[in-house]
Parts: structure tokens; sequence; C-alpha cells
């Protein structure tokens, strides 16, 4: 239970982040999208389970695993380019 206002403290930071740089506006909707989703699979984390055993992956943990490491792949190809 704990960890789950350490992480809403956390997601509500990059929030406030993605809100201050509004200027760049297809980053920080991206970045309030990614927040936003994380914070409904904070507080109901069954529903990462439904998503993850509806798209073939065995627990919700594991597909948000694999979300990350797509995501830190184009994150790294942006500041590569």
């Amino acid at each position: 239970m704990i960890i789950q206002f350490i992480l809403t403290a956390g997601v509500c930071i990059c929030l406030l982040y993605a809100f201050n740089q509004i200027k760049r506006w297809p980053l920080s909707f991206a970045i309030a999208l990614v927040a936003t989703l994380g914070l409904i699979f904070i507080w109901q984390p069954e529903w990462s389970n439904w998503l993850a055993v509806w798209g073939g992956v065995s627990r919700g943990a594991d597909l948000m695993f694999y979300i990350w490491i797509v995501i830190s792949m184009f994150v790294i190809l942006n500041l590569h380019i």
C-alpha cells in the first residue's frame, strides 16, 4: 500500500513536468498519457493483468516491462538522432 503512494507521487511529478512542457505538445501529451495510464495501473493492478492476458502475456508486470523496453528504445533513438 505504501508503494502505491510513493509511485503516485513520482507519476504526479511526471504529470507536472508534462504540463510544464505544454509548448512541446506532442512530447507533453505522450508523457501525460503514459503517466495517466501509470496512475490507473498503480491503483487498479488487476486491469494490467487483464490487459496482459488479453495481449498474450502471462502477467501485467511483464507487460509493463515490455512496454518500458519499447519506450526506452524510442527515447534512445530520439537522443541519438
